[in-house]
């Protein structure tokens, strides 16, 4: 080949045994406009355009795809001979590959890799993308590996790391089998970061677990506390929301505020009282959806001597009475829209578990029945 374009062959990446036997080389897994310009322009001298380049990328992704789904089928003898170095490169023989099924250990991150056993990583089908993604894929399947085990069948080194965290046997086997994620990684002692580090954790899984303890356990706090247990501050916090200790110690009635208003419907006083109860903007909303459902199911399928004395004054105010409600008349007439409704009236319709977009629903319902008749 001519000088100039043996050079340009070099910048995409290929030898002379490379190109002698036709194969395809990495640089055909990137889209031609995320080339550099030098390599662009390599490619023009080897002959391609935008077009041919893309079909060589679409050709090589397809290979490298058939590469990693189907050499780990095949015996070792069925390897192309530059496939079986690649493996043995990662440490298999021909014993341990035709073992059902071969897997590659995904034990470092693709910059972390030699540049010989990335070289065997492509030749295997592997380029920096699909690499990446099976080493999350396996760091993931590491650390859940320990916590879906029994106490009895983990490592001895797992069990000692388990113990910085306080677990112990009957501790790991009842469900709880996560460290206490109340403190964030670099709040850790570096005797706590090498435990977790032992039990499969890196910092940011560490961190996406302690913000979704943060998200899920905060409100839960203090509502699993009895009234006796809880600070005076969140105690007056409950009490804002109309809880006293009776009420908050009540197993039958569910330990959260009242959410018939949304987060930015409550008073400055109410949204700081949230805040001390363990709530959020995002955790508020879903407890106020979650609430509007909950009430609407509850009450609506109730018989009158069921309801709650608040539910049935309510009802009252909406027109209801004993028969109304039992006659499977159980919605009051839609004849208003909402803010036709006075104040008492879209209270009272809020405590059955009634919002705006219901009622207006209700109220569209009969207008186009109506306009039917």
């Amino acid at each position: 080949m001519p000088i100039d374009v043996q050079q340009a062959a070099h910048v995409l990446g290929y030898n002379k045994d490379m190109w002698d036997h036709d194969e395809l080389v990495e640089r055909f897994n990137t889209d031609f406009w995320d080339l550099t310009k030098e390599e662009r322009e390599a490619a023009k001298t080897l002959g391609y355009d935008e077009e041919t380049w893309c079909e060589e990328y679409d050709e090589f992704k397809e290979e490298m795809e058939e590469r990693r789904e189907f050499y780990p089928e095949w015996d070792w003898d069925d390897l192309p001979e530059k496939a079986q170095n690649a493996a043995a490169t990662f440490g298999f023989t021909q014993d341990s590959w035709d073992q059902e099924p071969p897997v590659v250990d995904f034990d470092k991150e693709w910059e972390e890799l030699s540049a010989a056993k990335q070289e065997a990583a492509i030749t295997l089908g592997y380029d920096e993308v699909t690499w990446c993604y099976d080493y999350e894929e396996e760091e993931m399947e590491w650390q859940n590996k320990f916590l879906d085990e029994e106490w009895e069948d983990l490592p001895q080194e797992v069990k000692n790391a388990a113990k910085v965290f306080g677990f112990n046997k009957h501790m790991w086997n009842n469900d709880e089998k996560v460290p206490d994620f109340n403190k964030d990684w670099v709040d850790l002692t570096q005797t706590q970061q090498e435990a977790a580090i032992t039990m499969g954790y890196d910092e940011d899984t560490w961190c996406v677990e302690f913000e979704e303890w943060e998200e899920e356990e905060q409100a839960e706090l203090w509502m699993n506390e009895d009234w006796a247990d809880m600070p005076s501050d969140v105690q007056d916090a409950a009490s804002v929301f109309g809880f006293d200790q009776s009420s908050w110690d009540n197993d039958t009635i569910d330990k959260v505020p009242n959410f018939d208003k949304d987060w930015f419907d409550l008073t400055d006083q109410e949204m700081t009282a949230a805040k001390l109860l363990g709530y959020d903007e995002e955790l508020w909303c879903v407890a106020f959806d979650d609430a509007e459902e909950e009430l609407k199911a509850l009450y609506e399928e109730d018989d009158w001597d069921e309801l709650p004395p608040n539910v049935q004054t309510a009802a009252t105010v909406l027109g209801f009475d004993q028969d109304a409600w039992d006659t499977d008349q159980k919605i009051p007439s839609f004849d208003k829209e909402w803010e036709e409704l006075s104040s008492d009236e879209q209270q009272a319709a809020m405590t059955i578990g009634w919002d705006r977009d219901d009622w207006c629903d209700e109220y569209n319902n009969r207008r186009n029945k109506r306009l039917l008749l």
